[in-house]
């Protein structure tokens, strides 16, 4: 039967454990396994010890580098967005326990809320924190930008159909205007052209019957040019009504419907009763 035997250097180091050592083939059995058990024993306990404080220190590496990131908000339930190297979501309060680093933006945003947005720094040794207190949403607010653009409220308040159907209202207005003023444009030129051919022919002696055909010409196309002023009028009231409703409809119709709008002591409120619709307007004394 053969024997294996190892052979063992008295000046014995850890170091040297990296390059195994394997019997010479053309040596015999120096150290013999029952002569060696006791240092045998001792290196296999070193050996465990130091693979025991390498897998501890690189526990402990792992959890100083895992980000430890903490977002409140106020009132709580808001959507919490880092954005960065990576992207991660969750719901406040909430932690991030995650390997990040490095320069992140914070988004915090919560329905009925004006969205909260900052650029922090993560460091991964320490703990850290902020604390966001979301402003709630006004008709106010919502109303201001319905003055420049109709629908651009509806957005802010979350009421994106709304929205879009004042775009489509506020665009066809709009549209129905310039063309009316173009035909305006035309209607009271053809007008003017008009009256100055009739005003030469009268100043060059021109006979009753042209003059008249000429004066016949003048009373319809001024007539045109004032039906075509008639329809320009209808459309600036429609891009003003368009507008006027807009902002109406943000003060009345706020996403919060119990909520009155009031001024100086003055409250519109909408009354739903029994299916039917109106407005309540009470005075504070």
């Amino acid at each position: 039967m053969a024997s294996a035997a190892f052979c063992w250097d008295s000046d014995f180091s850890f170091d040297r454990l990296t390059t195994p050592v394997y019997p010479h083939p053309s040596r015999g059995s120096d150290i013999a396994f029952g002569s060696d058990q006791g240092r045998l024993k001792q290196i296999l306990a070193s050996l465990g010890i130091i693979a025991v404080a390498v897998i501890v220190s690189v526990e402990s590496a792992s959890a100083g580098a895992r980000a430890n990131f903490t977002v409140l908000s106020d009132p709580p339930g808001a959507l919490v967005r880092l954005t960065g190297e990576a992207i991660a979501t969750g719901v406040a309060p909430v932690t991030f326990r995650f390997p990040l680093i490095g320069r992140y933006r914070v988004t915090v945003s919560k329905e009925g809320y004006e969205s909260h947005s900052e650029t922090v720094i993560i460091d991964p040794t320490q703990a850290q924190s902020i604390s966001v207190t979301l402003v709630p949403k006004s008709r106010l607010k919502a109303a201001a930008r319905s003055l420049f653009i109709p629908g651009w409220g509806h957005h802010y308040s979350d009421q994106k159909n709304r929205a879009w159907l004042f775009h489509l209202f506020a665009a066809s207005a709009v549209g129905f205007y310039f063309a009316t003023d173009a035909e305006f444009d035309r209607q009271n030129r053809q007008f003017l052209d008009s009256e100055t051919a009739y005003e030469r022919a009268l100043a060059g002696g021109a006979g009753r019957d042209e003059l008249d055909a000429r004066l016949r010409l003048l009373r319809d196309d001024r007539t045109d040019a004032f039906d075509a002023e008639t329809v320009r009028r209808v459309a600036i009231g429609t891009v003003i009504g368009v507008w006027s409703l807009a902002i109406l409809d943000n003060l009345l119709f706020f996403p919060d419907r119990k909520d009155s709008f009031s001024v100086k002591g003055f409250a519109v409120a909408p009354d739903f009763r029994d299916g039917g619709f109106g407005l309540q307007l009470t005075k504070v004394f």
